[in-house]
């Protein structure tokens, strides 16, 4: 039986229980062993609950599958009592290469071959400290990436890392390879030469997005009518659009300020500081004196203070002296060498033939079957 909008899971296991004639105090047992493992404030419209009993109306086993990835079961055990346990759930595992043209916008190009906004976002976060692809990317330049996509019972249902990546552009050809160091918790992308993809700091804190203002010192003011310095640049994206750290930092600063509005400002290594103006909101713990990462949601577009549209004022100084911040060179955060290099170049050299191959717009590569308990290594939705 199916949990619906507004159900309990107790009104679920009496509905089924009294149905099959099943006494309470096997109910209430069921529901205490399931508590130890699911937090039954948590459920979910979709969750699926299933009993199966014998001829004499024995609980045999029931199970409660709880969104694509949780799988929990009760079985008799041999003292005459009941154990309830996780199970794997069995997933379709397909890397699949996928190929493209930009067209209008990088998100058209992928919804043109049938893939999802997340996946497009996913893609430019690669390269967010490469390129802006609003400003330089073309509509005939291609794009191609090798993902991991997730199926259950023949069902799509996500992504998981992407694997591999090339933007071959007019004015850029970029391509990412994705390497975990032997030891390392989690990997990075890097370029073909073992530079890491990502520089200390990002190109732009929003990966998508339409420059309505670029960095100048006389610039006539919408607003007020006069000339005026604009030591930012200004990033059009609808309201609540999330704004990502540039870099690791500190909150030097997080409130209203004049006509910037809702601000934050970030210290940085190096005497570099970032400023993020005319949001809607700040995102959760950003408070002076809070440590961010980079990539680090920590606002939210608005058209707070003096401002015609909704949209983000990006700032960044070196010492106190402003600068474009799309014309700052930020060095690559690590390279690669000795063993860790040759690992990357075996994996890569592979990945990188792949890419360049004509394809169609979709390729599966390989498919096996994966057993999870929860969310697959690099899950991206």
């Amino acid at each position: 039986m199916t949990l619906e909008q507004g159900d309990s899971f107790q009104a679920l296991i009496d509905k089924i229980f009294q149905k099959r004639d099943i006494g309470d105090e096997l109910a209430a047992d069921v529901t205490k062993k399931l508590s130890r493992l699911i937090n039954f404030k948590r459920l979910q419209p979709g969750d699926v609950f299933s009993v199966s009993t014998d001829y004499a109306g024995h609980l045999v086993r029931c199970t409660y599958e709880r969104g694509p990835f949780e799988l929990y079961a009760i079985e008799p055990d041999q003292d005459g009592g009941y154990k309830v346990y996780q199970e794997d759930v069995t997933l379709e595992r397909k890397v699949v290469k996928l190929s493209g043209v930009v067209g209008d916008s990088l998100f058209d190009g992928f919804s043109n071959i049938g893939e999802q906004p997340k996946l497009a976002r996913a893609f430019a976060n690669i390269f967010s400290s490469q390129i802006d692809f609003n400003t330089e990317s073309m509509p005939e330049d291609r794009f191609d990436l090798i993902v991991e996509k997730y199926f259950k019972h023949g069902r799509f249902i996500g992504y998981g890392r992407i694997l591999a990546a090339r933007y071959d552009g007019v004015l850029k050809d970029i391509n990412a390879y994705y390497f975990r160091r032997k030891g390392a918790k989690e990997g990075h992308y890097f370029d073909a030469n073992g530079r890491e993809i990502g520089t200390a700091f990002l190109r732009s804190p929003l990966p998508v997005i339409k420059i309505t203002s670029r960095f100048s010192f006389h610039r006539l003011d919408p607003i007020l009518g006069s000339e005026r310095p604009h030591l930012g640049v200004d990033l059009a994206a609808p309201i609540g659009t999330p704004v990502m750290a540039a870099a690791d930092g500190k909150v030097e600063f997080a409130g209203w300020e004049n006509g910037f509005g809702k601000t934050v400002r970030l210290r940085h290594s190096g005497g570099i500081e970032t400023q993020y103006a005319h949001l809607s909101r700040f995102a959760k713990g950003i408070a002076v004196g809070a440590r961010v990462k980079q990539k680090q949601v920590i606002g939210y577009v608005g058209m707070s203070g003096l401002a015609t549209g909704p949209h983000l004022d990006y700032r960044l100084a070196v010492k106190g002296v402003f600068k474009d911040p799309f014309s700052v060179k930020f060095m690559p955060k690590s390279i690669l060498a000795r063993a860790d290099l040759k690992r990357f170049e075996s994996q890569s050299s592979k990945w990188m033939a792949c890419l360049r191959q004509e394809n169609p717009a979709k390729k599966v590569l390989f498919v096996e079957l994966r057993k999870v308990k929860g969310p697959p290594d690099g899950w991206l939705g």
